[in-house]
C-alpha cells in the first residue's frame, strides 16, 4: 500500500513538473511572438527582406561610392542573402505586392531566427532543469528578461549577427571534430565577413578547455576561407576598422557602437558578474567554459555596446543564470508572503488576495475548492492584446504604403541621397535604389570622403550630388540640409516626416527660384 501510494505521489509530482515546464515554454513562445508581432524593425532586416525579395543583392549596386563598391568582389552576407532569397521565394511565386509580401515575410522571419536564437541559449544554460514550481517558473522568466531582452530585441532587427551569436551557443556543448567543420562551415556562409569575429575565440578557448579536435574542426574552414580570399576581402575588412575615424570627423556617434560606459545596464550586469564572481567558482579548480569565452570577448564588449549585448549577455545567462533562479525563487516567494499580509491587514480587494493565496498554497493542499477564476481575465488580456497588434500592424502596413507612394516620382534604379536612418525602408519598398550613404555609417569611397564628411557635418549636399550623380534627395527629421543649397532643390512629394526632392545639379536650374509646389517647403523652413 505504501508502495503504491509513494508510486502515486512520484506520479503527481512529475505531472506537476511537466505541467511547470510546459506553461514555461508557453510562456517564451507568447513572448516571442507578440514580439514579433507587434514589432516591425526599422534596420538591417527591411534592406536584406526588401532586396531578398528581388532576388540575391549585389551591395556594390546598391551603396555606390562605398566601402562595398570598392571591393565589389566580396559579398559581406552572402550566405544570408541567399538563405533569405530562398525562404522568400514563395512569396514572388504566389505573386503577392511587393508591401504585404515583404510585409508578411518579415514578421514570419525575424519571429523564427529570434526565437531560435532564444530557444538555443535557454536550452544551453539548463535552466529548464530548475523549474520545479510556479516561484521558479517566474524566477526563471524573470532572469531570461532581465538579461536576454535586450539581445532578443536586437534579433529581432534580422541582423547577421544572430548567426554568431547562434555559434557561441551551439560551441557550449559541441565536441569533436566533425561538429566544429560543420558549424564553423555553416557560420561563414552564412556570415562571411565577420565570422572570425566568434571563430577564432571560439577555438581558443576550446584549446583551453583541452578540445583540440573541435579548435580544429573550427579552424580548418577558417584558414581555407581566408586563404581564398580575394584582395577586396581584406580591402572591406580595412574599412571597416577605419570607419570609425570617419565617424569621428564626421563628428557621428552610433549609440550601439558607444562603450559600455555610456550605459548603465551594461555596467550593472558587469558589476553583478564581478560581484558574484567567487560565489558563482566557489570550490572549482578550472575556469567554466563559459568564463573563457567572456574573457576572451570583454575587450571589444567593453568598447562597444552592441557586442557585450550580442555575446556578452548569451555567455553569462548560459553559463551562471541556472543557480539563481532557487534564489531568486526564495526572495519572490518571500515578497509574496509579505504582500499577501499587507493586503489581509488592508482588508484589500477580494481578486488580489485571492491571487496572493492561491500562489501561496501548498502542492498538496487542495486548490479546487472556491475562488475565482482567472480564465475570463486572461481571455480578455490576449483579445485586448490581439486588437492593439491589430492595430500596430495596420499602421506599420500604413507606412509602408505611404512610402512607396512617396517614391512614385522617383524612376527606377535613382541614385538618392538619403538620411542614414531612412535608408533602409527606402531599400524595402524600392530595392532598385542606389543609396547614398552606404549602411555602414564612416564607408565612403576615398573618392567621396571629404563630400560625405560635409554632408553629415554641415548639411552641404550639392557637392556630395554633383560628385555622385545623385538626381533626388530624400530628407528625413534626422537630416539637417544647409538653408544656403536650397536653390539646388525642387519639391517632389512630401508625407508626414519625409520629404523627395528633384536636385538641380546647377543652382536655379529651374527658374532661378526657390520652387514651393505641392505644399512641400523649402528645408530652412521645416
Amino acid at each position: 500500500m505504501g508502495t503504491a501510494e509513494t508510486c502515486m505521489t512520484g506520479d503527481v509530482a512529475e505531472e506537476r513538473l511537466a505541467l511547470h515546464r510546459r506553461l514555461w515554454f508557453m510562456i517564451l513562445f507568447l513572448l516571442f511572438f507578440f514580439q514579433a508581432f507587434f514589432s516591425f524593425p526599422a534596420d538591417d532586416g527591411l534592406r536584406h527582406v526588401g532586396l531578398a525579395l528581388r532576388g540575391e543583392p549585389r551591395w556594390a549596386e546598391v551603396y555606390p561610392f562605398s566601402g562595398f563598391s570598392e571591393n565589389a568582389a566580396t559579398s559581406p552576407w552572402y550566405g544570408y542573402d541567399t538563405l533569405l532569397s530562398w525562404m522568400l521565394s514563395p512569396v514572388r511565386t504566389l505573386g503577392l505586392a511587393p508591401a504585404l509580401g515583404g510585409f508578411l515575410a518579415i514578421k514570419i522571419v525575424s519571429f523564427v531566427l529570434a526565437a531560435a536564437l532564444l530557444l538555443l541559449v535557454v536550452q544551453r544554460s539548463g535552466i529548464v532543469k530548475e523549474i520545479e514550481s510556479f516561484p521558479t517558473l517566474l524566477a526563471a522568466t524573470a532572469l531570461m528578461v532581465a538579461l536576454l531582452a535586450p539581445l532578443f530585441g536586437r534579433a529581432m532587427l534580422l541582423r547577421p549577427f544572430v548567426f554568431g551569436t547562434l555559434f557561441l551557443a551551439y560551441s557550449f556543448s559541441a565536441k569533436g571534430l566533425w561538429k566544429g567543420l560543420l558549424s564553423a562551415g555553416v557560420l561563414i556562409f552564412l556570415y562571411p565577413y565577420l565570422s572570425w569575429f566568434y571563430i577564432l575565440p571560439t577555438a581558443f578557448c576550446h584549446v583551453l578547455r583541452g578540445d583540440r579536435r573541435f579548435a580544429a574542426g573550427v579552424l580548418t574552414p577558417l584558414g581555407v576561407f581566408l586563404a581564398l580570399q580575394p584582395h577586396s576581402f581584406w580591402g572591406l575588412q580595412l574599412a571597416l576598422i577605419s570607419s570609425g575615424s570617419v565617424r569621428s570627423e564626421m563628428g557621428l556617434q552610433i549609440s550601439e557602437l558607444r562603450p559600455i560606459s555610456d550605459s548603465f545596464y551594461c555596467l550593472l550586469i558587469l558589476a553583478g558578474y564581478l560581484f558574484f564572481y567567487p560565489h558563482l567558482h566557489r570550490g572549482r579548480r578550472k575556469l567554466l567554459y563559459g568564463d573563457l569565452l567572456a574573457f576572451a570577448f570583454l575587450p571589444p564588449s567593453v568598447l562597444y555596446i552592441r557586442t557585450f549585448v550580442d555575446v556578452l549577455l548569451p555567455v553569462l545567462f548560459i553559463t551562471h543564470a541556472r543557480p539563481f533562479v532557487p534564489a531568486v525563487a526564495r526572495k519572490l516567494l518571500e515578497i509574496k508572503t509579505g504582500w499577501a499580509l499587507f493586503m489581509e491587514e488592508a482588508n484589500a480587494p477580494r481578486p488580489l488576495r485571492f491571487l496572493l493565496k492561491k500562489w501561496g498554497k501548498p502542492r498538496g493542499e487542495d486548490r479546487s475548492g472556491g475562488g475565482l477564476s482567472l480564465k475570463p481575465l486572461i481571455g480578455l488580456l490576449f483579445a485586448l492584446l490581439i486588437g492593439i497588434g491589430v492595430k500596430a500592424n495596420l499602421d506599420q502596413l500604413g507606412t509602408i504604403r505611404e512610402t512607396a507612394e512617396l517614391l512614385t516620382e522617383v524612376p527606377e534604379n535613382a541614385v538618392v541621397i538619403s538620411s542614414f536612418n531612412r535608408q533602409y525602408l527606402l531599400l524595402f519598398v524600392r530595392p532598385d535604389l542606389k543609396i547614398i550613404p552606404s549602411s555602414e555609417a564612416g564607408l565612403p569611397a576615398a573618392s567621396i570622403r571629404n563630400e560625405y564628411v560635409a554632408f553629415f557635418k554641415e548639411g552641404t549636399f550639392g557637392a556630395l550630388a554633383r560628385r555622385t550623380s545623385a538626381a533626388f534627395l530624400i530628407e528625413g527629421k534626422d537630416m539637417y540640409l544647409d538653408p544656403g543649397e536650397s536653390r539646388q532643390l525642387e519639391p517632389v512629394a512630401k508625407n508626414g516626416g519625409m520629404r523627395v526632392w528633384r536636385i538641380l545639379h546647377r543652382a536655379g536650374e529651374a527658374d532661378g527660384s526657390i520652387v514651393r509646389g505641392n505644399g512641400v517647403e523649402s528645408p530652412h523652413e521645416s
